[in-house]
């Protein structure tokens, strides 16, 4: 049986909030109004299947190249260009933002325990 969560976030984001989508159905249109910062791995992914970026898509004309990519984050520093008070909404499918973020908790907690080895 397949089952899409409805979106529950339903009020606008704190000034300078990163918003990490976890089922790519997980806001409601009047939270994700006012974010310009919208950052994806693989649009054509992303932008199907009533998601929340598809639905940015066809309700307020968000585009492929309105978008920032991961590569764009990593490589550019593309979220310099955005404002420090800018909630920047991250909407991965295949990016595993979330082993990246646990992967930097790990490295962070290795490097204040003094254990491990940095690799080059």
């Amino acid at each position: 049986m397949y089952c899409i969560q409805p979106p529950v976030y339903r009020s606008s984001p704190a000034r300078g909030s990163l918003l990490l989508n976890v089922s790519l159905r997980d806001y409601k249109p009047e939270a994700l109004a006012a974010v310009t910062a919208v950052i994806v791995d693989d649009w054509d992914e992303v932008c199907r299947e009533n998601t929340d970026i598809e639905r940015l898509h066809l309700e307020r004309g968000l585009t492929q190249g309105g978008t920032g990519k991961i590569t764009d984050v990593v490589v550019r520093h593309c979220l310099d260009d955005f404002a420090e008070a800018e909630p920047v909404f991250f909407c991965p499918m295949g990016m595993a933002v979330f082993d990246i973020a646990t992967a930097v908790y790990y490295v962070k907690k290795a490097r204040e325990k003094g254990i491990g080895n940095e690799l080059e």
